[in-house]
């Protein structure tokens, strides 16, 4: 619990207060989706529900597999993008040496399985 609301408010009122938020934005969220047409599944539902079931999804399976979450920032999309490809680069130069028994090869750092498994080097980032 935040420190600032425990001490404005002392303990229960505080858990009061957020409880009540917590109830305002979940009556909200019932709203719209009752408003839009979408399923709502509060938390009463949640709990009777099987644990095996499975989600209904509405995306073709497979059609999207994000590498990324950068809000819609298109710099730091490109960004991400350059270092996976540098990274991606530099580690299959590696793969090709040591496979062709090169073993002072240097892979990448975050290449935890060829470090801790096979004893490759790993340098710096790219």
């Amino acid at each position: 619990m935040p420190t600032e609301l425990q001490l404005d408010y002392g303990t229960e009122l505080a858990q009061q207060r957020i409880a009540e938020r917590v109830k305002a934005r979940e009556h909200y969220a019932w709203q719209e989706s009752k408003r839009t047409g979408i399923a709502f599944a509060g938390a009463r539902r949640v709990l009777r529900q099987s644990h095996t079931k499975r989600a209904r999804s509405y995306e073709a399976f497979g059609s999207l597999n994000p590498q990324f979450a950068t809000a819609g920032n298109r710099g730091t999309a490109a960004e991400a993008v350059r270092r996976l490809r540098a990274f991606n680069a530099q580690y299959d130069k590696a793969l090709a040496a040591w496979t062709a028994g090169k073993r002072t090869a240097c892979f990448p750092i975050g290449t935890w399985w060829m470090r801790v498994c096979h004893g490759a080097r790993c340098g710096p980032a790219p």
